[in-house]
Order: C-alpha cells, then structure tokens, then sequence
C-alpha cells in the first residue's frame, strides 16, 4: 500500500499524526485513540440514551456486552427512582406553597436534583469533567 505522495506506508503513521492531535488539542501525553470511544459511550450514557441505542452506536453484538464494559457507569435503578419519587414531593411541596421540613433520604435531600437528572456513581466518567 502507498500514501498519496505514493511512498509505502509507515506502520506507525497514524500514531505519529495522532500524537500530534492530542499535543495540537492540549490532552495529557499518552491520551489513545480508543479513548474517544470511551468517552463517546460516556457521554451517551450521561445523556441516559437508552442502553440499546448505545450497543448498536458502539457495534457491540449484544446488549450485555455494552453494559459489561459501560455498566458501572449507568446510574443504579435504585438512584433514578429515588429521584423520580424526590422531584415529584419537590414539585408537589412547590405547588402548595407548603415550606415544611423536607425529609433526608440517603443523604440528598427532597428536590435538590434538576429534574431528570439521576445520581452519578463513584469513578463515572462525566463528558466535560
């Protein structure tokens, strides 16, 4: 095989020019390709597309397999219900104009989360982070 100035092909040529991306973009030294696969199934993720949209964007054959290797950054079903049932009080206490004490459920109080918006796990990966 030959490049366009038709001299063979270097084995390493598209590490040399991705190096030179990462340096040109101010990522740390040693930031890999398949880095940005990560950090696209990360963003997916945060964005709570559903798990299927997110296999068949990354190609995966089966849907365990993406949650095998993403899982730990999808937040726990325990997390998004604790959340629904918060914002709906929040909103409930918002319409009567009631100011009563909130109670403290595992540590986060009633309606101090935007609405949609779940508890992270420790070590995800957030896009922009």
């Amino acid at each position: 095989m030959s490049n366009a100035a038709g001299r063979i092909i270097r084995r390493n040529a598209f590490g040399d020019s991705w190096r030179a991306a990462v340096k040109a973009a101010g990522l740390p030294v040693g930031t890999r390709f398949h880095d940005l696969r990560h950090f696209y199934a990360s963003a997916m993720i945060a964005a709570n597309l559903d798990p299927k949209v997110i296999q068949a964007r990354l190609g995966h054959a089966t849907v365990a397999e993406t949650m095998d290797t993403y899982g730990h950054l999808f937040p726990d079903s325990e997390d998004l219900g604790r959340g629904a049932v918060d914002d709906m009080l929040a909103r409930a206490l918002a319409e009567t104009g009631t100011e009563q004490e909130r109670p403290v459920n595992a540590g986060t109080q009633v309606g101090t989360r935007a609405a949609g918006e779940s508890a992270g796990r420790p070590g995800s990966v957030t896009p922009g982070s």
